[in-house]
C-alpha cells in the first residue's frame, strides 16, 4: 500500500447545525391534483425535505448546498441555522507510520504531500513532510559530487602495436 492513499481526505459535504434539536426545511411541498367534477384525488407529487437530525444536517449536493444558503433562516442564530466548519482530525497513527514507512523515498513523500495538500492540508503534517523531501533533496545534491568524484577513470586502451618482420620469422 502507497503511503499517499492511508492519508486522510476530508468529507466532501458541508455540514450545518441549527438552533433546534429537530428541524425540517421544505423544498417542494406535496402537491395534491383533484378532479373537479367527482372531487377524486388524481395526482400527488412526493415532497422534497431537508431534516436536521440532533441539530445537524450534512449536505452532499450542491443543490442541497445552494438552498440551504439561500434559505431566509440561513445565518440566523435564533431560529435558524449555519454553516460549520469541522476541524481536521489528527493525524492517525496508521498516516504517521505510512510516512515513516515511507521517510526515505523521495517519490513517496511527495505523492504523501500532494495527498495531504488535496486534504485536510494539516499543518503540522505539510512541516513534517515538506522538512523530510528538504532533507533528502539535500542529501541527493551532496552526494551526486561525491559519485562524481569518486567515480574511478577506466584506463584508454592502448593502441595495438604492429608486428614487425623480425618478431614473426622469430
Amino acid at each position: 500500500m502507497r503511503a499517499a492513499d492511508v492519508i486522510a481526505r476530508p468529507d466532501s459535504g458541508r455540514t450545518y447545525m441549527a438552533a433546534r434539536f429537530e428541524l425540517t426545511l421544505v423544498r417542494r411541498p406535496v402537491v395534491k391534483k383533484w378532479n373537479p367534477v367527482t372531487g377524486e384525488m388524481l395526482e400527488q407529487t412526493q415532497p422534497d425535505r431537508i431534516r436536521f437530525r440532533r441539530g445537524l444536517f450534512k449536505a452532499k449536493t450542491k443543490e442541497d448546498v445552494e438552498f440551504l444558503e439561500n434559505h431566509p433562516r440561513f445565518g440566523d442564530p435564533v431560529d435558524g441555522f449555519w454553516r460549520v466548519e469541522m476541524p481536521p482530525p489528527p493525524p492517525s497513527q496508521e498516516e504517521l507510520s505510512a510516512i515513516l514507512g515511507a521517510s526515505n523515498d523521495l517519490r513517496q513523500l511527495e505523492e504523501v504531500l500532494e495527498a495531504e495538500r488535496r486534504g485536510y492540508a494539516r499543518k503540522e503534517l505539510l512541516e513534517i513532510v515538506e522538512g523530510q523531501i528538504a532533507r533528502l533533496k539535500e542529501a541527493q545534491e551532496a552526494q551526486e559530487p561525491q559519485e562524481a568524484q569518486a567515480a574511478p577513470k577506466r584506463p584508454q586502451p592502448q593502441p595495438k602495436k604492429p608486428a614487425t618482420a623480425g618478431a614473426a620469422k622469430g
